[in-house]
Parts: structure tokens; C-alpha cells; sequence
């Protein structure tokens, strides 16, 4: 998120090559530390169901986190 900036879950999938549910537990635990947040953006195509949440970096937040 912080070289792409602001993705849905899917596209973070996408990128990351997580499986759903591991992607979902990650991600669930960051914004339970307030490192990621979540939100609908008010200019989001109307489809069905829900629309989909973006994820960002918490700005606030001064966590370093990394992958391989």
C-alpha cells in the first residue's frame, strides 16, 4: 500500500499472491493495531452487494512493515 497506495482487498490479493484467508486474518490484525484502515470511497460505482472497502495506510501510524 505504501508504493501503490490505496487498494481493495482484492487487488492487495492480487499483488501480494496471499490465499483470501490468510490475506483477510493479515489484514483483520493490522486495523485491530490501527496500521491499516478501511473505507468506502463516497465516489465508488454503485454494484451489487457491498461496495468494496479501500485499504490504506494508517498516516498517522509510524509502524515499519516489510515482506520478502
Amino acid at each position: 500500500m505504501r508504493e501503490h497506495g490505496p487498494l481493495t482487498r482484492a487487488e492487495l490479493g492480487s499483488l501480494c499472491g496471499l490465499s483470501r484467508t490468510t490475506l483477510y486474518d493479515a489484514v483483520g490484525a493490522l486495523m485491530d493495531h490501527g496500521t491499516v484502515l478501511a473505507s468506502v470511497p463516497e465516489t465508488a460505482q454503485r454494484r451489487r452487494g457491498r461496495p468494496a472497502e479501500v485499504l490504506a495506510l494508517n498516516p498517522s501510524g509510524s509502524q515499519l512493515l516489510g515482506g520478502v
